[in-house]
């Protein structure tokens, strides 16, 4: 303790510059310590590594305290510019986002270093309209490419190979007439030719712009193109322009917040500006992860499902991501997938796939870019993991289209598909709205514009988008836009590239991008269909009609046409339509003309008439309903029911219901003896509409009696009573009497019924033979009730041979029987052998199973030196005792300074180190010596330290000073770590200390605390 007092009195002499034999007042030694902000324990760890240990140096030389002296004004000098030159990255740290991810620790460390290395990018990517979380998880990203694990599922790759990309600003990429509009958007309105202006608008958070002279404009959830017209046309009012003479573009786009979830690499929430889709925003959560689904990813939007995500649409056309914009809170979760498959072989894209309910083989082998021309066709292979066997499944390809067919594939299954040859390798292939589609030869120069002219594109095809599809050499895709329309124009155009090996040229039908909306008519029509419709907006009512056959001779004069928003599909109106008036005459009023999507429904008129039903159950041959029809009686439902069974009653009941008030019930007897016997007489009651029979059956009036067994049989159980039943009869069917039944005490307990008397429960005692025989005098008659219920018993203390088990360092090691219930450790370990010269008897540990005990607390050495001791426990079945071999090393963990004296290869399982045994030493004395002490965030007063046999030992807390336990050989030294709050608030006490106090209070303390000390040793 004094030396302590002396290093503590040394620090304050250095750091206040005082010279020895000065004492440091309280504002000098506080004024020093806040100007300079070091922490004293790194000082002391740093001197260690200089060779100095702070707590041995000996105060009464001079030489080694002048060096000491030396190596700390070294070592000051050296914390002071480290802190100095970390300062900036500090400060940026405490800004770095801590979503959520699902990263090993090596990538959080990649993370961690770019975001302290890169702060300039971060800086950069603020100022250019990024947020800082935005700026630094890109940063993380770039960082961290090359890291994920590689993708194993189709569709993964376009995240995790830069396929897709965030977009920060609007000018980064050009909206597409489908982007809409919301509040904080900016647009601007261009205007030249006759008049000129240049205006800018922010979208107010009323949804409208303000233009000068003007009123107000609303554009909130329009899209860009439905803003332009309407933009363009308030503007006519008040400018001269021609319409090529107007232009609105986005100007910058608002941000948004958006949260995402579930099987993603980052989750939590990204603010992003609104001009990226819900493809753009998967990018900032790196993408699914290899067990997140590719195919059924769900965007929420208040709190409604609203979309699935199919990555599989915008690789098989990259077109339809721009029907995915976001709006503010929405909400993307990415499942786990559900249906894996994987297909090998002669494909274009052999790999994983994932497919949704009611996709399989057909269209696996559509994602997998279809069949390679060598692939064999008729013998494709399906491995399949089934009740826990692996099976081989066989499928023809040409067999399943020749019947419209699939073969129907489950998760993990395996696709094979041969090959035939190499088959061809020079082509190149063009595909859609062309006349001749297919594969051609290629050679070295050809140009997209060559191909166009061998597959002639068709009229209705689209001259200003395609895609070009290509396979890099490691098997990925990647698609080119172009603009067919310029290579047509000019053939020396950028647009005409040069065509690689095995190039797929995509052309698009105009139709393909146009909404089709059609018409229908259903009901009582004699010809019930959809028809397309008419773009003119010139079919009516009757032409439908008459385009469905016309109307069936029982139609109704009135139908409904259920009219539809063309936009969602969602019911818009109802309209009641006379259609015997619109057929008969063209200009009528009820001759309504019809919009996109109208659904006329015509009715019969036998769909407005009341059917009524009879209905007969209970003890008939085939209970059912029927139609009602006059002049139906009991004795023909009974008819119609294939009559009675052998079980039924001599009576039946109708229960008859008043059609006009279905609430008025009435019950009628019937006697089926009279039916059965004159059928059409009085007593076969005419049947009225809504009737219902019901015949009973006899054995509803029956109790269903029991008896039972239980006890030393094979097959306890119930059985149904019969009067007939034996009690050897019962043993017999419940499999016999067990081998330790007592044949001598078969317990019977039966309730004794009295009318109108309470029940009581009487007791018999029964002894059987050899042969089952009742052999108790008297009772050889014994005949047994309803409800009866039989016991057999066990012949006392039957019991087969308990083992228990030792294991490690005796001479016969294995499964022992126990002698009998005192047996105790130290008597297994005496048949076991006894000890090995090499056990370890302190470490011994004991397992019991029996109960749900698990893992017992022994002292065996004390256990075998004394037999009455209470460690000397009683043996119980299944017990295991394990005797480990002599352990020399001790284990430390925790919150101690090891990671800074020893590499990584040292240090085991976060931050434990394993040193050498050191006789009778205390867990304070090895955490000091070999895990260079404990650590700022940990306390001498929460050191633990856990025994080999599970015995668990704290540190004693005398206020003062605490006292740690003593360490055995194969201990583990846990040092606990305080809460945060109490660390900062010991670190405010430091700086509130008045040091003079301290001192003097301490010096005062000396006496009784070295009392203290011998108490504790002679208590130990």
């Amino acid at each position: 303790l004094m030396r302590k007092i002396f290093l503590l009195h040394f620090f304050l002499l250095f750091f206040s510059g005082i010279s020895f034999g000065q004492v440091p007042t309280q504002a000098q030694a506080e004024q020093e310590l806040e100007s300079r902000g070091l922490d004293k324990n790194e000082v002391r760890r740093r001197m260690m590594l200089r060779g100095y240990d702070m707590e041995s140096i000996d105060p009464n030389n001079p030489v080694e305290l002048l060096e000491a002296e030396g190596a700390l004004q070294d070592v000051i000098a050296e914390m002071e510019a480290e802190k100095k030159a970390a300062a900036n990255v500090a400060a940026q740290n405490k800004k770095q986002n801590k979503a959520s991810t699902k990263i090993t620790e090596k990538q959080k460390e990649i993370g961690k270093t770019a975001v302290q290395t890169n702060s300039d990018n971060i800086q950069k990517a603020v100022k250019d309209g990024a947020t800082i979380e935005e700026a630094i998880a890109e940063e993380v990203s770039d960082a961290l490419e090359g890291t994920l694990p590689e993708p194993t599922t189709w569709g993964q790759h376009i995240f995790r190979n830069k396929s897709i990309k965030l977009y920060r600003q609007s000018e980064d990429v050009k909206p597409p007439d489908s982007y809409v509009l919301g509040v904080g958007d900016f647009i601007t309105v261009s205007i030249w030719g006759l008049s000129e202006e240049d205006v800018v608008f922010e979208i107010n958070k009323e949804g409208y712009i303000k233009p000068v002279r003007m009123g107000r404009i609303y554009l909130k959830g329009l899209t860009l193109e439905k803003a332009k017209v309407k933009i363009q046309s308030k503007f006519s009012n008040y400018y001269k322009f021609r319409p090529q003479d107007f232009e609105l573009t986005l100007n910058f786009s608002r941000t948004i917040n958006i949260n995402i979830s579930g099987e993603a690499f980052y989750t939590g929430s990204f603010n992003i500006p609104a001009i990226n889709t819900a493809f753009n925003a998967l990018v900032a959560a790196g993408g699914p992860t290899n067990i997140g689904s590719v195919r059924n990813i769900k965007l929420y939007r208040n709190g409604q499902e609203i979309k699935k995500i199919d990555i599989y649409k915008f690789l098989l056309n990259p077109a339809t991501q721009e029907e995915l914009y976001l709006e503010e809170n929405d909400f993307i979760h990415i499942p786990i997938a559900e249906k894996v498959v994987t297909i090998k072989g002669a494909v274009n894209r052999p790999t994983r796939y994932e497919l949704l309910d009611g996709e399989n083989l057909i269209d696996l082998v559509k994602y997998a870019g279809g069949l390679k021309d060598d692939a064999l066709r008729g013998n494709i292979q399906i491995k399949r993991i089934l009740n826990n066997e692996e099976i081989i499944l066989d499928a023809s390809l040409d067999d399943l289209q020749a019947k419209n067919a699939d073969f129907d594939l489950k998760t993990s299954d395996i696709v094979t598909i041969n090959t035939i040859n190499k088959g061809i390798q020079n082509q190149v292939m063009i595909s859609g709205a062309v006349e001749f589609a297919g594969k051609y030869a290629y050679f070295d120069g050809i140009q997209i514009s060559d191909l166009l002219k061998r597959a002639v594109l068709k009229e209705e095809a689209r001259d200003d988008i395609a895609y070009l599809q290509r396979y890099n050499l490691d098997g990925t895709v990647q698609y080119v836009k172009v603009e067919l329309g310029k290579i047509l124009e000019n053939s020396n155009a950028p647009e005409n590239l040069k065509l690689k090996n095995k190039d797929r040229l995509i052309v698009y039908n105009q139709e393909d991008f146009v909404e089709k909306y059609q018409i229908s008519v259903g009901g009582f029509v004699k010809e019930p269909g959809t028809f397309p419709y008419d773009s003119d907006d010139n079919l009516r009512i009757r032409d439908l009609i008459l385009l469905g056959g016309g109307v069936e001779p029982n139609a109704t004069q009135y139908g409904y046409i259920k009219r539809l928003e063309p936009s969602n599909k969602e019911v818009k109106d109802y309209i009641r339509v006379n259609v015997s008036e619109a057929l008969a005459n063209p200009e009528s009023r009820e001759n309504i003309k019809l919009e996109p999507y109208d659904q006329l429904t015509i009715f019969d008129n036998e769909s407005f008439t009341d059917v009524f039903n009879v209905e007969i159950k209970g003890a008939v041959r085939r209970p059912n309903t029927y139609e009602f029809v006059n002049g139906i009686r009991v004795s023909d439902l009974i008819f119609l029911s294939k009559g009675l069974k052998q079980d039924a009653t001599n009576f039946a009941y109708i229960e008859r219901t008043d059609p006009e008030n279905l609430k008025a019930i009435e019950y009628l007897r019937v006697n089926l003896d009279d039916v059965m016997r004159s059928p059409g007489s009085g007593g076969d009651i005419k049947l009225a509409p809504l009737d219902k029979l019901k015949v009973y059956s006899k054995l509803t009036y029956i109790d269903d009696a029991s008896v039972s067994i239980s006890g030393s049989v094979r097959n306890p159980g119930k059985y149904k009573f019969d009067e007939t039943l034996l009690l050897k009869d019962m043993i017999i069917m419940a499999g016999g009497l067990k081998m330790e039944a007592a044949k001598n005490k078969i317990d019977i307990f039966r309730i004794e019924f009295e009318e109108n008397k309470p029940t009581k429960t009487v007791y018999k005692e029964i002894e059987v033979d050899e042969n089952l025989n009742i052999i108790t005098a008297g009772m050889e008659n014994f005949a047994l009730n309803p409800y009866d219920q039989v016991v057999v018993r066990n012949v006392p203390d039957f019991e087969f041979q308990k083992f228990v088990t030792i294991r490690g360092e005796v001479f016969y090691p294995g499964n022992y029987a126990i002698l009998d219930e005192t047996e105790p450790l130290s008597s297994l370990v005496g048949r076991a052998g006894d000890l090995t010269e090499f056990a370890f008897p302190e470490g011994a540990t004991l397992y019991r199973p029996k109960d749900g005990v698990g893992y017992v607390v022994i002292d065996l050495k004390e256990a075998l030196k004394r037999k009455s001791s209470n460690w000397n426990i009683l043996l119980k079945d299944g017990d295991v005792l394990d005797i480990p071999k002599v352990k020399d090393l001790v284990s430390i963990t925790g919150a101690t300074n090891a990671r800074e004296f020893y590499p990584d290869k040292i240090i085991n399982n976060g931050n434990k180190i394993n040193v050498p045994y050191n006789n009778w030493k205390r867990a304070h004395s090895y955490v000091r010596k070999h895990a260079g002490g404990v650590a700022k965030s940990g306390s001498k007063k929460l050191i633990t330290v856990e025994h080999p046999n599970g015995e668990l030992k704290k540190a004693l807390d005398f206020g003062l000073f605490s006292l740690t336990p003593r360490v055995r050989p194969g201990s583990v030294i846990t040092v606990g770590a305080r809460p945060r709050k109490q660390i900062e608030e010991k670190e405010e006490k430091k700086k509130e200390q008045d040091w003079d106090q301290v001192f003097g209070k301490t010096i005062t303390q000396v006496t009784s605390l070295l009392t203290l000390i011998l108490l504790i040793r002679s208590l130990e």
